[in-house]
Order: C-alpha cells, then sequence, then structure tokens
C-alpha cells in the first residue's frame, strides 16, 4: 500500500475524515450570517478530505476544552487546536498553519496597563476552560487567581458580570468584544502567541507518524500554492 492508502486507513477508515473545529476560536472558524461554516480549519478539514478522497464530517465544538472531552469519547479524527506541552501527551501535531496571539481585557478604568500587571495578589482571570492560553496561564501566573468557565464567551460574561480583573482570549474575539462596550479595552501587549496545529490522537506510534508527515506534506503543498 502506499502512503496515502495508510493514511486514509488510520485517519478516515469508514471513508470520512471527521474534523473537529472550535468555533470559540473565531481566528479558525466562524459561521456567516447564513449559518455556513467558514474560516482556515474548515478549508484545511475539506481539503485534508478531498486529498484523502472521503467525505468530511465536521464535529462543532464550543470551546477547545470540549474538543478534548470529544476526544476521550472518540468523537472525532483530525482536530485544530493550539501545539500546547499538555496537549502532546495525548495527541500528535502537524507543522503549525497559522499563528495568532492571546490577550487581556479589562474594564476600561482599570489601573492594569500591560500584561505583567495582571499576575498580581488579588487579581482573578477569568478564562474559557481547556483553552491554550488556560494551560499557558496555569503555567505561568503565580500571584493572580484563574476562574475557569466552559466557553469563552462564558468567561467574557463572567468576568462583567462578576467584576473579575481580567478576561482572557484570542486577540481577535478580545478585540470584537470590547469594540462593541466602550467600558471595556484590550491590552496593547500580547500574553502569548499560538501556533495553530493539526492535531490526531496518539495511537499506534508507526501510524501515527505516517499521518503527521502526510499532513505536513500537504501543508507545504497549500502554501506552495496559494
Amino acid at each position: 500500500m502506499t502512503l496515502l492508502d495508510d493514511v486514509r486507513n488510520t485517519l478516515a477508515p469508514n471513508g470520512s475524515l471527521r474534523a473537529a473545529v472550535n468555533f470559540g476560536n473565531a481566528a479558525v472558524a466562524w459561521r456567516d450570517a447564513n449559518g455556513a461554516p467558514m474560516g482556515p480549519a474548515i478549508n484545511l478539514a475539506n481539503g485534508l478530505s478531498n486529498a484523502l478522497g472521503v467525505t468530511c464530517d465536521l464535529v462543532h465544538y464550543a470551546a477547545a476544552g470540549k474538543v478534548m472531552d470529544g476526544l476521550d469519547q472518540g468523537e472525532w479524527d483530525i482536530a485544530f487546536l493550539a501545539i500546547d506541552p499538555v496537549r502532546e501527551r495525548h495527541l500528535a501535531f502537524s507543522a503549525p498553519y497559522l499563528c495568532i496571539s492571546a490577550c487581556y481585557m479589562v474594564c476600561f478604568d482599570s489601573p492594569i496597563q500591560a500584561s505583567k500587571q495582571v499576575d498580581a495578589p488579588g487579581n482573578r482571570v477569568a478564562v474559557g476552560r481547556g483553552a491554550a492560553y488556560d494551560l499557558h496561564l496555569t503555567r505561568t501566573l503565580q500571584q493572580a487567581q484563574i476562574f475557569r468557565y466552559p466557553t469563552a464567551s462564558d468567561a467574557f460574561k463572567a468576568f462583567e458580570d462578576e467584576s473579575l480583573s481580567a478576561g482572557a482570549g484570542v486577540r481577535d474575539v478580545v478585540e470584537r468584544y470590547v469594540a462593541e462596550r466602550p467600558h471595556l479595552r484590550a491590552l496593547r501587549d500580547d500574553f502569548l502567541v499560538i501556533d495553530q496545529a493539526v492535531c490526531l490522537p496518539r495511537k499506534d506510534p508507526e501510524a501515527t507518524q505516517a499521518c503527521v508527515q502526510w499532513i505536513n506534506s500537504f501543508l507545504n503543498s497549500s502554501l506552495c500554492t496559494n
């Protein structure tokens, strides 16, 4: 069999590629006015399935943490997530296909002007559970307290409703949120730059390596032709 055959048998043994997409990250996926899915992750899911010669079955999630829950339930074959050391225990990642940033939002009159000021005693930070920035802040914040919510939207709402010190999120999403709320502002500096990649569950090491090799070749080819 060819490499393509091996990859197809691993990723889509039933003739359909189940691609997990986090619609809570508007930098990678969103819905248009008619509800149709759009974005880099959608384009990649369709491109990978076409290259494999199988159908594409998008599995929709509202948050990265929920994508990881779906991994435990065997709900998907590939996903589009940020590379993180914690996730690498369970997932094999391709090369990055997109780089995005994360930042804080605060109240307009907050004394906090830079990201480093968030990590102080008494500060409370709202995050979407299991997001890449949650994993990063869990490792790096020493004094501020993290409050986790099911989705980024839930975290943003709690930040306001519960008068927390800061809300964390993907910059594109944060800036869109504060643009509609003049009582809030996004900090100018990023606290994290996030590499987004295609990932798959770590199962058979040889088969997993072959899949990552094939996906990387696909990404290189796509970049060269776009």
